[in-house]
């Protein structure tokens, strides 16, 4: 068979017919490109052929034919029958072809292919490469005989989870869209794998099963994505809204001595929308005229007129109050 090897021998004999011990034989193959012959006598099948294979001893020489011949295919065998292999990797096969007695027939040509190329492929040379998760048969052909290998394709498991950005800045009421990437052992990314986000403090901030951050009240929380016991993390620092004006209620005021005014601060947006929660630190521009407590009220003290100013976060909003003399009650001259 192609492949195969045997073993010759040449005896040497006198005009007697006894054979003649240590004479060494030449050997020589009339078609080496379907047997040749080693200078031991060891011919090794090449192609499908005939040719005669020949010994010369001092002249003298005999010959064997050798016919080169092809065993039909009876049974292949891949090695090994099933694999699990990780989406990226790969797994080489091997096909073994056997005749109807099973014994290995060497030297066939294998044509391989697989059921489903979307998801494992194969090369000439039986190296499978895993595409998606999934099933697939891969066939090793031999002169028309199949043998399969069955090749299950699984996920590579999650290694890292890193979510972007790691760190943001939000004022209250305000959005950021998170989004989280697992990475496999070799840092490959793996798509497609589900994300459940939590927020460690949803008072200070919620987030969305799509990753997006709402601000709910200033100070900072951290954002988790877990994906397969996997987690990854990003900080999220939540501001209050800027003051961008100042409203005092009232804008003037006429008060006598001695009365009382309250006066209120509303904090505003750049919107003009109010801002609750705010408080305002009070002062005056003439304390002789009229005073302010920390909380806005405001006492006359003499005739004239003041500034009452609150303060919120460095905007400023003002009040004038006007302060009068008391009026006279009634009249006395003296002496009566």
């Amino acid at each position: 068979q192609i492949g195969s090897t045997r073993g010759f021998t040449a005896v040497a004999r006198d005009a007697g017919g006894s054979a003649l011990a240590g004479r060494v034989p030449t050997w020589s193959s009339t078609a080496p490109a379907v047997a040749t012959v080693s200078s031991a006598g060891v011919v090794t099948a090449v192609a499908v052929g005939a040719a005669m294979i020949r010994a010369t001893i001092e002249g003298k020489s005999a010959a064997a034919l050798v016919n080169v011949i092809t065993v039909p295919v009876a049974s292949v065998s891949v090695s090994p029958s099933s694999a699990s292999i990780q989406v990226g990797g790969t797994r080489t096969l091997a096909a073994t072809a056997r005749d109807a007695a099973g014994e290995e027939l060497l030297g066939r040509v294998v044509s391989w292919t697989s059921s489903r190329v979307s998801v494992a492929t194969v090369s000439t040379a039986g190296v499978v490469t895993a595409v998606a998760t999934g099933a697939a048969t891969i066939t090793a052909d031999v002169e028309g005989v199949p043998g399969t290998a069955a090749i299950t394709v699984t996920a590579a498991p999650v290694s890292t989870v890193t979510v972007t950005p790691s760190v943001a800045s939000l004022t209250v009421g305000g959005t950021q869209l998170l989004t989280a990437v697992a990475k496999d052992a070799g840092g490959a990314t793996l798509p497609g794998r589900p994300t459940t986000w939590t927020s460690q403090s949803p008072s200070i901030a919620t987030v969305s099963a799509t990753g997006t951050v709402t601000a709910v009240t200033a100070g900072t929380v951290q954002i988790t994505a877990a994906i397969e016991g996997k987690s990854g993390f990003s900080t999220i620092t939540v501001s209050p809204v800027a003051v961008a004006s100042v409203a005092v209620t009232p804008l003037s005021a006429s008060l006598l001595v001695g009365q009382l005014q309250q006066m209120t601060a509303v904090a505003k947006d750049a919107a003009g929308n109010p801002l609750a929660g705010r408080v305002a630190s009070w002062s005056t521009s003439n304390p002789g005229v009229a005073t302010v407590s920390t909380d806005g009220q405001v006492t006359a003290v003499s005739p004239g007129g003041g500034t009452i100013t609150g303060t919120i976060s460095g905007k400023a909003g003002t009040g004038v109050v006007t302060v009068l003399p008391l009026p006279a009650a009634s009249v006395v001259v003296s002496p009566a």
